[in-house]
């Protein structure tokens, strides 16, 4: 991850903060702990666990609402769509 930014240009002075929605996610990101429920889990959570246990990352929770990442792939009502294309710099 940390190439790939400077390949980028972009450097970072502390972790990477990434908004999450889905309070399962967070759970499992911030307790390291193994449970049977979560052998199933795909790859990428752990590895994002990992993350956020080396202080890589912060995971930060943000409502639904205002998470700029569904502009793209949901249909939303037209308010939200254009507060979230605000939100990203679209207007």
């Amino acid at each position: 991850m940390d190439d790939f930014l400077k390949n980028l240009g972009v450097s970072l002075r502390g972790p990477m903060i990434v908004n999450v929605d889905n309070q399962g996610f967070i759970a499992l990101a911030k307790n390291p702990v193994f449970h049977d429920r979560s052998k199933g889990i795909d790859i990428q959570y752990h590895f994002t666990r990992d993350l956020a246990k080396e202080q890589r990352i912060h995971i930060k929770s943000i409502p639904t609402k205002d998470m700029l990442a569904d502009l793209l792939p949901k249909s939303l009502p037209h308010a939200q769509h254009e507060r979230l294309s605000e939100g990203i710099g679209l207007f």
